[in-house]
């Protein structure tokens, strides 16, 4: 009775551990590209932050976060007459590759070496908050 017991509280255990750790799918998006992301790193410019994402739940946060921000490509200031911190985010897929998102002064962003894309300042300033609740 009790190597039962041990095996099914080691099953439920096993069964618990695995659902927090995983990969979370992106099928369309400006910033993102296709494929399945297994590790999400974030650091700030000037470097202060340091994050390391690879449970499901967290990655979800993020992605969510990016798929879901308002962006503009028709905004007539000019990011460099900016400054401000710099979130950088990058994403590693399980192909082994990865994309680099600049959130800038939240107020602008961008995909690598695309061009900028202006946020609304509600939505870019609630990554502050999203970082402190997963880190």
């Amino acid at each position: 009775m009790k190597k039962r017991l041990l095996i099914i509280v080691l099953f439920i255990f096993i069964i618990v551990l695995s659902a927090g750790c995983g990969k979370v799918s992106v099928e369309n998006s400006t910033l993102l590209k296709k494929g399945t992301i297994e590790q999400i790193t974030v650091h700030s410019l000037p470097e202060y932050y340091n994050y390391c994402f690879s449970a499901k739940s967290d990655i979800q946060a993020v992605t969510d976060y990016l798929l879901n921000l308002t962006l503009s490509s028709d905004f007539e200031e000019n990011p460099n007459d900016y400054a401000g911190m710099t979130w950088v985010i990058t994403l590693k897929y399980d192909d082994g590759s990865e994309t680099v998102i600049y959130h800038f002064g939240n107020r602008f962003i961008r995909s690598g070496e695309s061009s900028w894309y202006q946020m609304q300042y509600e939505e870019a300033s609630q990554f502050d908050a999203l970082m402190n609740e997963l880190g």
